[in-house]
Order: structure tokens, then C-alpha cells, then sequence
């Protein structure tokens, strides 16, 4: 059976490439499936964005990014 790829299909095919960078999509999926607050600094910004989950946490990270590429996360913990 032939069936046309579908957009599920194409995001899959484009994400799976090592060349290819997430966004806010796959940082607000991250965010839900780990219950972990997500915050971006946007350096060339000056503001950050918080990505977060509809269940409570105790975690947090931040990514900074500059604009082009992301930063190395770091990773906080409430006590």
C-alpha cells in the first residue's frame, strides 16, 4: 500500500537529522514529558522565555541562546 507522507511524517524525517535544530516546539514537548521548567535567556533579546509544564515541578533549566545556537543547560533544583 502506497500511502502519501503525511506532515507527522516530514517533521519526523527533517528532526531526525543531526543538521537539524528543535525550538520552541521541542523545548515546550521536553518541558511536559520531564515536568521540568524551562527557561530560555534570549541573549540578543534581552528577555527570557519560560517554558512550563501544567503539573507541578521541582525542576528547572535554562538554555541561553544567542539568536543562532542554544547554550549548554543548566540545571537548578528547588528545595
Amino acid at each position: 500500500q502506497n500511502i502519501a507522507p503525511t506532515p507527522l511524517d516530514a517533521y519526523h524525517q527533517w528532526i531526525s537529522n543531526p543538521k537539524s535544530w528543535g525550538g520552541a516546539l521541542e523545548i515546550s514537548v521536553f518541558a511536559m514529558l520531564f515536568r521540568t521548567n524551562v527557561q530560555v535567556m534570549m541573549l540578543h533579546q534581552n528577555k527570557t522565555i519560560v517554558f512550563s509544564p501544567a503539573t507541578q515541578v521541582h525542576k528547572s533549566l535554562t538554555i541561553t541562546w544567542d539568536g543562532h545556537h542554544y547554550g549548554t543547560p543548566v540545571r537548578h533544583t528547588s528545595k
